[in-house]
């Protein structure tokens, strides 16, 4: 009887299942694991959908089913040599760290065809960050999202909001060969809006109809936004003396629009972009300074414009060949206004830059992908025009090009191991020394009908091309999980 029982319930369960969206096994850290080639692996979280831009419309577009995504990072670097040594630790939640776009995390749910929501908190903190001269500090930094979505017969509408918290702790010691401190506290916090809107045309005939998707979203600080830092410094031989600062930021708005041409499971096509724009006003006070405040303005524009593919075509009978690619042109504008009181100076830094990717590789669905993907980053223009100090113009940015190999092998139908190699050349033009970065990427993954569970192991080291015994050696681990509800 209890066995007729078992089987009946797992027949039930399967008929339910089948009745569910798609099981989408989104995973950074997965293809993280394979040396980060985006390009070409088949995973939800690189597939170009409008979700991946941060428009919250994306999400009712998604074809998965509700799921709670968590995820915990360290990383470790240790320098040493003729450039010095310090030690960098790192502990976040954050799936993929350089993604300031919050994508599949937390818990999203999708309670009825129409209405989607996502709900997340997440954590990210930095120890020994280089400051000044010969002070380090620590940045933390908490985030909290609430974003809903409702699907419409041509597309959906979207709302987001999300609250930064970030705050900085100096460590005692010298900024320099005159000052030093002694203590330190900051922090500033953040709201944003965010609306979105997406369309889908035509209207898909079939799961295989050829389609198009047009969306576009607007972003607004909600209420004000100050950074306040409250500093005990002290000159040598002498008594300590407070420092007080504040820098609000202000006029924060930010928009895009993305467009998508999809023939599913062979070609997709995307062109987007992004505007930036906010204000910061700087005052810092200083009890013995006759004038007692110097004050700095800054404008901060930037703007983003990028196209990326993804085409899949039969190789064999069991493979696939696996092509993809992006062009990113980003450009910034930050004019700063400067005053002491009794003067005012104009410092300008202008930036444009072009990132390129480009990857090629064999997938045989649940077997192996295996492939090779080159990435650069130049910059067209980096220049620094320092009015306010005497200088008229400096080049600290640098150009960067970089190569890895990796891939993705299934040992069973539900267990996956991953190898990657990264080489990174950085050219730099204002003066610091290029170097050559090796990292090495390993981990394993476990896929189960309720969820999956991924882990990853990295590794390497930084090169002083011209000199070799400057060295920063690094080491880190992530291990991520989904679980459907």
């Amino acid at each position: 009887m209890n066995r007729v029982m078992r089987i009946t319930f797992c027949l039930l369960l399967l008929v339910g299942l089948a009745g569910k969206p798609t099981i989408s096994y989104a995973s950074e850290n997965r293809v993280e694991a394979t040396g980060g080639l985006t390009t070409i692996m088949t995973d939800e979280t690189n597939d170009l959908s409008l979700f991946l831009d941060g428009n919250p419309a994306g999400l009712a577009l998604l074809n998965t089913r509700s799921r709670f995504d968590l995820s915990g990072q360290w990383f470790y670097s240790d320098q040493e040599g003729p450039w010095g040594t310090s030690k960098q630790q790192t502990w976040t939640t954050i799936p993929r760290i350089s993604d300031s776009t919050i994508r599949y995390e937390g818990l999203m749910l999708f309670p009825t065809p129409n209405w989607s929501f996502q709900l997340l908190g997440d954590f990210l903190s930095t120890q020994g960050l280089p400051v000044y001269t010969s002070d380090t500090y620590t940045l933390s930094q908490y985030r909290g999202l609430v974003r809903a979505a409702y699907a419409l017969p041509f597309g959906a509408l979207g709302v987001e909001i999300l609250n930064i918290e970030s705050d900085k702790n100096y460590d005692p010691g010298l900024l320099n060969s005159f000052t030093g401190l002694a203590s330190s506290s900051g922090g500033q916090n953040q709201m944003l809006l965010k609306t979105g809107i997406a369309a889908t045309f035509p209207a898909p005939s079939s799961p295989d109809s050829p389609r198009w998707q047009a969306g576009g979203f607007f972003t607004t600080q909600l209420g004000p936004s100050v950074e306040n830092q409250n500093l005990i410094l002290y000159y040598s031989n002498n008594s300590n003396f407070p420092v007080t600062r504040t820098t609000p930021t202000t006029d924060y708005y930010s928009y895009g629009g993305e467009l998508l041409y999809e023939i599913p499971q062979r070609v997709k096509i995307r062109f987007s972009t992004d505007f930036i724009n906010y204000d910061t006003d700087y005052d810092q006070s200083v009890a013995f300074y006759s004038d007692g405040v110097k004050s700095k303005i800054t404008y901060f524009q930037t703007m983003n414009v990028d196209c990326a593919t993804r085409l899949i075509f039969p190789f064999s009978e069991q493979e696939n060949l696996n092509l993809g690619g992006s062009v990113d042109i980003y450009f910034t504008n930050v004019p700063d206004f400067l005053g002491d009181g009794s003067q005012f100076f104009h410092n300008y830094s202008n930036r444009q830059q072009i990132s390129t990717r480009f990857g090629i590789g064999l997938e045989s669905p649940k077997e192996y992908t295996f492939g090779f993907q080159w990435k650069s980053q130049n910059y067209v223009v980096g220049a620094q025009n320092l009015l306010s100090t005497g200088l008229n113009s400096s080049n600290t940015d640098f150009d960067l090009y970089q190569v890895a190999f990796g891939g993705e092998r299934w040992l069973s139908p539900t267990w996956a191991f991953r190898l990657g190699l990264v080489l990174e050349d950085r050219i730099y033009t204002g003066g610091n020394p290029d170097t050559l970065t090796t990292t090495v990427d390993a981990g394993f993954g476990v896929e189960k009908v309720f969820g999956r569970v991924d882990f990853r192991l990295f590794m390497g080291q930084t090169t002083d091309n011209n000199n070799s015994t400057n060295t920063v050696g690094f080491l880190g681990s992530q291990i991520s999980t989904t679980i459907f509800l």
